[in-house]
């Protein structure tokens, strides 16, 4: 009897050693949410993913998630994709790669081919083939800057233009973010006020 509790405690033993690290595989695969969403598109779009994987979408296919590293590309119609409160526009034909931190409050878009359009605030970046910029957000002060880290980028805010080469920047200001509305609450109904016998 003791020999058969010692084989049933090291089975157990034995079971609990090989499941643990599978447990942990599973939880260290488990996604994250992305800064990076895919807000609108039509004609049709395809993801890849970091790992190489592809995934074609058209309207009324699920959107998955999509991380950090990934590459867009609109094959036909045109797609909004929203990072951090910026806005990315892009066109037939284009793609764009895209790495976003939303702990450092920073993104980058690569233009890969077609034009990709950058909203951020009142500030409008238009970006061809081969760009390559970086927005650092700080939303203590709403600034943001735009650095080029590749290419030129056409700048365009409050009805200005100008023409931004490599490691050149420029700062705008950001819209106030939007402060969640607290749920309203009626005033409690008065309580019925008992006539007093002295007042009769």
């Amino acid at each position: 009897m003791k020999r058969i509790w010692i084989g049933v405690c090291l089975l157990s033993l034995v079971s609990f050693v090989f499941l643990l690290p599978v447990k942990n595989l599973f939880a260290a695969q488990t996604p994250t949410a992305s800064p990076i969403i895919l807000e609108k598109f039509i004609g049709q779009v395809i993801v890849t993913f970091p790992d190489g994987r592809q995934v074609t979408l058209e309207p009324g296919l699920p959107v998955p998630e999509i991380p950090s590293g990934s590459t867009v590309e609109v094959v036909s119609g045109t797609a909004v994709i929203g990072v951090l409160g910026a806005k990315i526009a892009l066109g037939p034909g284009s793609a764009a790669k895209l790495e976003a931190d939303e702990t450092r409050g920073t993104f980058k878009i690569k233009t890969l081919k077609g034009k990709s359009e950058l909203f951020l605030g009142l500030l409008k970046a238009t970006m061809d083939a081969g760009d390559d910029v970086s927005v650092r957000l700080n939303r203590r002060t709403l600034q943001a800057e735009l650095v080029v880290l590749a290419g030129t980028v056409d700048i365009e805010e409050e009805g200005k233009h100008r023409t931004l080469s490599k490691n050149q920047s420029v700062v705008t200001i950001l819209p106030e973010f939007p402060k969640p509305e607290l749920p309203k609450q009626e005033p409690p109904e008065p309580e019925p006020i008992e006539a007093s016998p002295y007042l009769l």
